[in-house]
């Protein structure tokens, strides 16, 4: 359930209230087909199938290891 707030959009979650932003991409026309056949054979909406991809390459990406600093 999403509700709308001054300060954003506020998503009901596992009992938890969290904000979620609204955010517009452009993508080429065969990205956004295939992605839209995606989310269809699984039986769920695009923008959901998108947000489960964008989160779980941000979670992969945290688990990397840090490079060490440039100290130039």
């Amino acid at each position: 359930m999403l509700l709308n707030t001054a300060e954003g959009m506020m998503s009901m979650q596992n009992d938890a209230l969290e904000m979620v932003k609204r955010i517009t991409i452009t993508l080429p026309d065969d990205t956004a087909e295939a992605l839209e056949e995606w989310a269809k054979e699984e039986g769920r909406p695009t923008a959901n199938l998108v947000t489960f991809l964008v989160q779980k390459a941000i979670s992969e990406k945290q688990e990397q290891p840090k490079p060490p600093e440039n100290r130039d």
